[in-house]
């Protein structure tokens, strides 16, 4: 493992036991994290090559877990399966750390199915901000006669933080050229500070985003639905993801919150 400071956003690549076991017992005494998946094709049916979470203070570091490395190649399985320490299954199933997410729907079908983690107590950044424009008044179920469609990271981005935070922070999708480059060893840092950025991004975002004016009754309807999007395809009969996969983004219903 090491650390890079790259654009003060720093990272650690995890990809060796001690050091994967040290972070996981910090990581799991935490109340919140934030949270994301990398993989070749992700969804049930894909491969779930990247794990990487961060904590939400000041001068968090974004901690990648090698899951390629660590698991399809080592077969360090008991990062995954051990239930009674503290790995990466007690982390993203705990019920006393929420995991902060940006569409957590793809990386739960990814996680249950491929590894029989069930991603557990989120708050999606999708959901959150339906209800902030719920709130305000400003949602449309229709836009242009179609069901609106949830934004992406960009957009929402875009929404919600600075011009020079964004700057920092945007960085070439490394899948865009090649659909494989996840399960590729070894990765550049600028590929792993892609996987960094995103998470420190959904930091910035939720802290943003705690600062909206919201009921208390609406935050127990985001709670609600961020549970309901948990489940939106991990308990769907079929690859949701790879069958609407040519939808850019997709469709928030109603009644999620």
């Amino acid at each position: 493992s090491k650390t890079n400071r790259l654009n003060e956003f720093p990272f650690i690549v995890i990809d060796d036991i001690s050091k994967a076991l040290d972070v996981l017992e910090m990581l799991n005494k935490q109340s919140e994290v934030t949270f994301d998946c990398e993989g070749v094709s992700l969804g049930r049916t894909g491969k779930l090559t990247v794990i990487t979470i961060s904590t939400l203070s000041d001068n968090s570091i974004a901690y990648i877990f090698d899951i390629e490395t660590l698991i399809y190649q080592n077969r360090l399985t008991d990062l995954i399966f051990d239930s009674s320490n503290k790995s990466l299954k007690t982390l993203l199933e705990s019920k006393s750390t929420r995991k902060i997410s940006f569409d957590c729907r793809i990386d739960s079908d990814a996680l249950w199915h491929q590894l029989q983690i069930k991603l557990t107590n989120c708050i999606d950044l999708q959901v959150y901000n339906q209800g902030i424009e719920r709130c305000n008044n400003v949602y449309k179920e229709y836009n242009e006669g179609r069901k609106t469609l949830v934004p992406g990271l960009k957009r929402l981005s875009e929404r919600y933080l600075p011009e020079n935070v964004l700057l920092n922070l945007t960085v070439e999708a490394p899948h865009t050229n090649d659909k494989r480059v996840w399960e590729k060893r070894p990765l550049s840092d600028d590929i792993w500070k892609y996987a960094a950025n995103d998470v420190h991004l959904i930091k910035l975002l939720y802290i943003r985003m705690r600062k909206e004016n919201i009921s208390r009754k609406m935050f127990k309807r985001i709670v609600r639905g961020s549970d309901k999007y948990l489940d939106k395809f991990r308990t769907h009969p079929d690859d949701v993801h790879a069958k609407y996969k040519k939808y850019k983004y997709f469709i928030l219903n109603t009644e999620n919150i």
